[in-house]
């Protein structure tokens, strides 16, 4: 059961704000920089909860700047694969 939820900017290279969870015995925390969101990262300390959610976006903004192979379907969804 969650019992408290903060939330709180933290700026670098840009603004990323991340909400945080207080579990019973553990911190779970989403971060989003306004395009990508990362979430369910779990740490027994906010700090740690925190460190790990900044890593996650780290590769997923690295990973975006890799090669995609569009795919457009009939109904106007996109879809991508990484080469």
């Amino acid at each position: 059961m969650i019992k408290k939820i903060r939330n709180g900017i933290w700026y670098r290279h840009g603004k990323v704000r991340y909400r945080i969870w207080l579990d019973e015995d553990r911190y779970i925390i989403s971060v989003t920089n306004g395009e990508i969101t990362v979430h369910d990262c779990y740490g027994s300390t906010h700090e740690t909860a925190k460190n790990l959610a900044l890593f996650k976006l780290h590769q997923a903004l690295s990973d975006k700047d890799k090669k995609r192979k569009w795919i457009t379907k009939g109904n106007g969804y996109e879809l991508f694969r990484i080469k």
